[in-house]
């Protein structure tokens, strides 16, 4: 299945979203610095799958995305990698 660009859109900001609220995470931000604290430097890895089916289909077509550079960047400042 291909994703329309809408539909491209509408997962980046949630991609963004989730960045958000997961760089605002006090409880986050103290859990990953105790965790360097310890020696340890934490990575997160986020798979969003987008399922999509036909109105009154019951069979689920999975999409990808891609992501751009700026994508990545974003989230690799944020010490997440995307696969």
């Amino acid at each position: 299945m291909k994703l329309s660009e809408e539909a491209k859109a509408a997962a980046r900001e949630l991609g963004e979203a989730i960045n958000a609220a997961i760089g605002a995470d006090t409880d986050v931000a103290e859990t990953i610095e105790t965790l360097r604290s310890l020696g340890f430097e934490p990575y997160l890895t986020v798979k969003l799958e987008i399922n999509a089916a036909e109105e009154g289909s019951e069979d689920l077509e999975a999409g990808e995305i891609e992501f751009t550079r700026d994508d990545i960047r974003t989230l690799e400042r944020m010490r997440i990698r995307a696969e």
